[in-house]
C-alpha cells in the first residue's frame, strides 16, 4: 500500500486513527454540549462511534484508554 506521504504504513495507519478518536472527541463533546438541549446527534450515536473505533484491530493502549474517557462522558449521563 503506497501513501502520499514518507509514513510506514502502519504510522499511517495509526495517525489516521488518532485523527479520528480527535475528531470524534471533538464533535461529541460540541454537540452534547449543546445549549438547545436537542443535539443533532445524541449519545447513541456516540456511543455507536466509539464501539467502531474499538473494534479497530490495531489500537494501541493510548488510543484504548482516549475511547475509553470518552465513553466514561457518555456513562456519566453527558447527553442524556
Amino acid at each position: 500500500m503506497e501513501h502520499d506521504n514518507d509514513m510506514p504504513a502502519g504510522a499511517y495507519e495509526m495517525a489516521i486513527i488518532d485523527a479520528d478518536i480527535r475528531h470524534v472527541r471533538s464533535a461529541m463533546l460540541r454537540s452534547l454540549g449543546d445549549q438547545s438541549g436537542n443535539p443533532a446527534l445524541g449519545a447513541e450515536y456516540w456511543r455507536r462511534r466509539l464501539n467502531q473505533l474499538m473494534s479497530v484491530q490495531h489500537l494501541s493502549r493510548a488510543h484504548l484508554r482516549q475511547v475509553d474517557a470518552l465513553l466514561a462522558i457518555l456513562d456519566c449521563g453527558a447527553g442524556r
